[in-house]
């Protein structure tokens, strides 16, 4: 056996090996990142409570009117719709994908700041 040949396997094993290790660490770093999302996903179904807007993963946005718990499930029940026509829906608390936040976006007050800006102007 010529040395070319015993160093041409080598390095094809030696290839072989750091193409393996590198999917296995990337294959762990994903396991992490994916275990972090969904115990931030589970703190804030935890808590969630009456009076929340709420957005499931189907895209039903409303406000959460009761919660209710069945053995070990806990389901949500979400009023949909304007003042006027509106509906509920029960969901399994997993269907809930985002809740919004109580307070005013910064570019509402933003924009109403501008439009006092301009009201003012055309006052004077």
């Amino acid at each position: 056996m010529n040395f070319m040949n015993v160093l041409a396997i080598n390095v094809e094993s030696i290839l072989m090996i750091a193409i393996l290790l590198f999917l296995v660490v990337l294959m762990v770093l994903g396991y992490m990142k994916r275990r972090k999302f969904n115990t931030q996903v589970q703190q804030l179904r935890d808590n969630i409570k009456v009076g929340d807007k709420v957005m499931t993963d189907t895209g039903v946005v409303g406000e959460i009117v009761d919660i209710a718990t069945e053995g070990e499930h806990k389901y949500f029940t979400i009023k949909s719709g304007t003042d006027d026509k509106f509906g509920f829906v029960k969901v399994h608390a997993n269907a809930v994908y985002y809740v919004f936040d109580k307070e005013t976006p910064k570019y509402a007050t933003t924009e109403s700041a501008e439009e006092d800006v301009e009201a003012e102007d055309d006052a004077e």
